[in-house]
């Protein structure tokens, strides 16, 4: 009686039970395979990334670039640009400015910094090279574009023992620079070998200064051997040189130095040394 009476009872906990782990089990499964979905997920997310500098706040253009204004960011590898800057490159920019406004978060790039000019110029000079800057005015025919990475070829002009002449000072000079504020002259900044250098110096003090502006691919180097004046670079003839007159005294008369009477003064003067007769010269009183 009693048996029968547990029996229905013990077979509903049973199966209140096997419900239960059931349930379980499949809210375990559940769980795993939603975790094994998301680490799927994160997984295919996961890209390499690049940390670059970029701006700490809103820049506007002009703004110093230091440390206060500078953050470092991790961005996706692909989308970083080739333009954009790693954080070592924080030496090489930090003093100088932005040409253009840069929201906060964005990456900082190349062409947006304007460096330093006098830590930028002496970085791009090899050894035994150096960099002088002209006053544009000073260079007659400067091309009025002329830029960075273009190459001139200067010339002195100048007077000398009474024949004007050019003579090459520079040859395929690399123009670093081409400075100058709105209504002030500008300046070109040059590269040169230091003896060329010094060349251009002293052309400054007493020569007219021309620039040429030559093609890139242009790396050819003439000869400095060329006609320095204006009749030879045109492949005139020379004019002969004339010897300066000598007025002779001979007797009572004064006479020019032309070619026949010098020539005549000159064999009379033969035969008569050579009539007289030799004499012992003597020291002491006569």
């Amino acid at each position: 009686m009693k048996l029968s009476r547990w029996l229905p009872m013990a077979r509903a906990m049973g199966a209140y039970a096997f419900a239960g782990a059931a349930g379980l089990a499949a809210a375990w499964a559940v769980r795993e395979t939603i975790q094994q979905r998301t680490q799927a997920i994160e997984a295919q997310a996961r890209v390499p990334t690049v940390s670059r500098l970029v701006a700490a706040r809103d820049l506007a253009a002009g703004a110093p670039l230091d440390m206060a204004n500078l953050a470092v960011r991790d961005v996706p590898q692909d989308w970083a640009s080739s333009d954009s800057l790693p954080p070592e490159a924080l030496d090489q920019i930090e003093g100088g400015k932005l040409t253009v406004a840069v929201r906060s978060g964005e990456p900082i790039l190349q062409h947006q910094v304007e460096r330093d000019r006098r830590e930028s110029v002496a970085g791009l000079l090899a050894a035994g090279r150096r960099a002088f800057s002209l006053p544009a005015q000073e260079i007659r025919d400067l091309p009025q574009h002329v830029r960075a990475g273009d190459r001139v070829d200067l010339y002195v002009s100048f007077p000398h023992g009474g024949r004007d002449l050019t003579v090459p000072l520079l040859q395929g000079g690399k123009v670093l620079s081409v400075d100058g504020d709105p209504g002030q002259p500008a300046h070109i900044t040059l590269e040169a070998a230091a003896s060329d250098a010094v060349k251009v110096i002293a052309a400054r003090q007493g020569g007219v200064l021309t620039a040429l502006l030559r093609p890139q691919a242009d790396t050819q180097i003439g000869s400095d051997a060329l006609p320095r004046d204006l009749p030879g670079l045109l492949g005139m003839a020379q004019p002969a040189s004339r010897r300066r007159a000598v007025d002779i005294i001979y007797g009572d008369r004064i006479e020019g130095d032309d070619d026949a009477f010098v020539a005549s003064a000159a064999a009379a003067g033969a035969v008569a040394a050579s009539a007289a007769p030799p004499q012992n010269i003597k020291r002491g009183k006569p």
